[in-house]
């Protein structure tokens, strides 16, 4: 994945819980969290994209 400058943000609602629950496997599994959702983001993108 290249390194881009991050410029934007995007800001979601969760349940407490389920933040907890995501960050604590995150941390088990040493993810950095905000990368794994760019990364996903990305994926989503090139899946999308009209041809």
């Amino acid at each position: 994945m290249e390194s881009k400058i991050k410029e934007a943000e995007i800001k979601i609602r969760l349940p407490k819980d389920t933040k907890a629950e995501f960050q604590r496997i995150a941390e088990q599994k040493a993810i950095n969290p905000s990368a794994w959702l760019r990364q996903q983001i990305d994926h989503f993108i090139k899946e999308h994209q009209e041809a």
